[in-house]
């Protein structure tokens, strides 16, 4: 047996003193052990462990990537997996995907590799290779319910009906009655319009799994669908007490309760919701509707400050870039042809046009000096608001932030429909290409408007409406919960747009 260095030793009494709360002990003896094993790839490893248990997820990568290089080849496919767990959880999705490819190009029947490249490029929004990342987890392990059953969840994002019958009716073999089998199957029903079979699934889940928070959360929007509005908010009620971090609860509950003529209500859900997570969007979207509903305008007008919360300004010329026009060609190219762009996913509120995943994946190209233009343009937008105190989004800003950012495509009759940014801070569009016909009629055919809901409810006043017209080279910013939408346009030629948002960011620790 061989023995162990002093090196791994050391790593091995720093992890115990860790796991018995004694901090300083452990970066003590982390250290020591750093000093005594530079080249032990087995002791590197575990001090990155170490750090990644202590939140130093930058340190754990650092040395998991050393153990790695010093490892005699290959290293352990383990470790490669990881590595990815640990890109993803910093946000660094690209080196997390590198990490997972390199693991299933050299082993390819390790299973682990292609669940963790799965859930990598559904963070990306790329489904399509998500869903080839998933097929190939669930042809490794037929027995493998949870990984059918996330494909059945991607196949259903891209409207691949059938597939994703074949994928849940996989997972379903021998696990019929698990929760999220019942789920999943009840919404494919919903979606094909199978709404009896769907409802039976759902009240079944519930019936068996009182305790699954997510199967009270969608018979809920079933019953909403229905208009059992006091049945719905029971349910919703219920998935709040079950999981109350989880935001969508209180917030479908909300709006439940405004569509039931309850907007009292529903501005207590929306206030108990901000109290644990001060300056989230999606609640203040509810509590900026429930003022519309009781007819308070002052409150209203505070919400709705569309003079001083919407920016319109130009985008200065990236770098690398002679002039703004061919840098809008570049990216309108760039944007048309990526290829991640999906028609109408589901979770998304574009309709007959292309939405894509992240642009911000390799390969960049013009997008990644235009991500360094919208950061200066971010910060100005900051430095413009943080004065104004009325403002109800401007007292929480986040400290730390990540941008996300993606394309529409739209041509004659597609469009958005009004829909927020829940989880974001701050929200933004620009437009690469716009048709002539949007470009210079006299609207509102193809504009962006603010204001409207995403459905009706009984309201006192009506929400007020902003429109702006887009413009190549144009960038518009405002807070994330304000409703907004593109209006369907007639006019021939392609309207592009690059949307983004500006999103609080807290590192997962492990």
């Amino acid at each position: 047996m061989k023995q162990r260095s002093k090196g791994q030793e050391l790593a091995t009494r720093a992890r115990k003193a860790f796991e018995e709360g004694d901090l300083d002990e452990a970066q003590k003896l982390g250290r020591r052990a750093l000093d005594e094993a530079a080249n032990d790839p087995n002791a590197l490893r575990s001090l990155a462990e170490l750090a990644a248990g202590m939140g130093n997820v930058d340190v754990a990568c650092e040395l998991l990537e050393q153990s790695l290089v010093r490892h005699p080849p290959p290293a352990p496919a383990s470790w490669q997996v990881r590595l990815g767990d640990l890109r993803v959880r910093q946000g660094k999705l690209d080196d997390g995907v590198r990490a997972y490819q390199a693991v299933v190009s050299r082993a390819p029947n390790e299973k682990a590799g292609w669940v963790g490249l799965a859930m990598a490029r559904e963070a990306q929004r790329n489904a399509f290779a998500a869903i080839e990342a998933w097929q190939r987890a669930a042809d490794l392990d037929p027995n493998d319910w949870e990984s059918a059953h996330r494909l059945g969840e991607a196949l259903m994002e891209i409207r691949e009906w059938d597939r994703a019958e074949e994928a849940f009716a996989r997972a379903s073999r021998g696990n019929a009655q698990r929760p999220a089998v019942m789920v999943g199957r009840a919404t494919l029903d919903m979606h094909r319009g199978r709404r009896d079979d769907a409802m039976a699934r759902f009240k079944a889940s519930v019936a068996q799994h009182p305790s699954y928070a997510s199967g009270h959360a969608a018979l809920g929007i079933a019953l909403r669908e229905e208009g059992r509005f006091e049945e719905a908010a029971a349910a919703l009620r219920r998935a709040k007490d079950l999981a109350p971090d989880d935001p969508s609860h209180p917030l479908v509950l909300g709006r439940i309760l405004l569509e039931a003529g309850l907007p009292e209500r529903a501005l207590e859900e929306a206030r108990a919701y901000l109290a644990r997570r001060p300056g989230h969007c999606g609640a203040l979207a509810l509590e900026a509707l429930a003022h519309i509903a009781l007819g308070d305008e002052d409150e209203v007008q505070r919400f709705f400050d569309y003079p001083t919360v919407v920016m319109a300004t130009r985008l200065r010329v990236p770098r690398g870039f002679a002039d703004l026009g061919s840098f809008n060609a570049a990216l309108a190219t760039h944007a048309a042809n990526h290829p991640t762009l999906m028609t109408a996913p589901a979770s998304h509120s574009t309709y007959q046009g292309l939405h894509s995943g992240s642009l911000l994946v390799e390969p960049r190209g013009p997008v990644a000096p235009f991500e360094e233009a919208i950061e200066s343009i971010v910060a100005s937008y900051w430095r413009r608001v943080s004065q104004a105190t009325h403002l109800p989004f401007a007292e929480s800003r986040p400290r730390d932030v990540v941008l996300a950012m993606w394309c529409i495509v739209l041509e004659r009759g597609a469009h958005q429909g009004p829909h927020i940014h829940p989880a974001a801070w701050l929200s933004g569009v620009y437009y690469p290409q716009i048709p002539e016909g949007i470009r210079t009629g006299t609207g509102p055919e193809g504009w962006l408007e603010f204001g409207k809901p995403d459905g009706a409810f009984p309201s006192k006043i009506d929400p007020p409406l902003y429109r702006v017209r887009p413009e190549e080279g144009l960038v518009v910013i405002f807070p994330s919960y304000i409703y907004h939408r593109t209006l369907p346009f007639e006019d021939s030629g392609t309207r592009i747009s690059v949307a983004f948002d500006v999103v609080p960011f807290a590192p997962q620790r492990t």
